[in-house]
């Protein structure tokens, strides 16, 4: 999802398949919300709006405007560590899915398309930026390596690293505000 919170009447035009001038007719009729830029005059219909305005006409929401999951996939070694970030990852308002191996991540990255990931810090980070940018694009999702010592030997770009378990405050920190963030971006502007 863009981090735009209003569209152009192009861009409106572009998903619903009509000109441009479609989309200013809407607008003019009451059928579109839409608001003016001083100067030029130029429309902008806020994303929520153009959201409802699809729902309202039954119309198919394009992918790349679609509300962000809050699914969150936890790659990390079983165990007490395991079931204290999957609850703190519950307590910011996320829907944690743990897996148990790179062909249970590989499968969820594709099919799920979760909103984030957390895995053990180390050589996995790589393989996983690999993954998430095959097929020409890169996935964008947050990512978040934990490790267990002040060390960290690897660190790729992309990726926050947080010390666990003592660094859970920063995890919750960033967990809920990544959260409200993802929520905002979505919701009314």
């Amino acid at each position: 999802m863009s981090d735009k919170h209003a569209l152009t009447t192009g861009e409106v035009a572009r998903y619903c398949g009509v000109n441009f001038r479609t989309v200013i007719r809407w607008i003019e009729r009451g059928h579109l919300d839409a608001y003016k830029l001083p100067g030029r005059g130029d429309n902008r219909i806020p994303r929520s709006t153009f959201l409802h305005f699809l729902e309202q006409n039954q119309m198919p929401v394009p992918d790349e405007l679609q509300p962000l999951s809050s699914e969150l996939l936890l790659f990390l070694e079983p165990g007490p560590s395991q079931m204290e970030v999957a609850a703190s990852c519950r307590y910011a308002g996320w829907d944690p899915r743990v897996v148990t191996d790179e062909l249970q991540l590989g499968f969820h990255l594709g099919e799920h398309a979760p909103a984030g990931l957390i895995v053990e810090a180390g050589v996995i980070q790589s393989r996983i930026d690999k993954l998430l940018s095959s097929g020409g694009k890169d996935i964008s999702v947050l990512r978040i390596a934990l490790c267990h010592t002040t060390k960290v030997e690897k660190m790729c770009a992309g990726w926050h690293i947080v010390n666990w378990p003592s660094e859970q405050q920063a995890l919750l920190a960033l967990l809920s505000r990544t959260r409200s963030d993802n929520v905002a971006g979505y919701g009314e502007t």
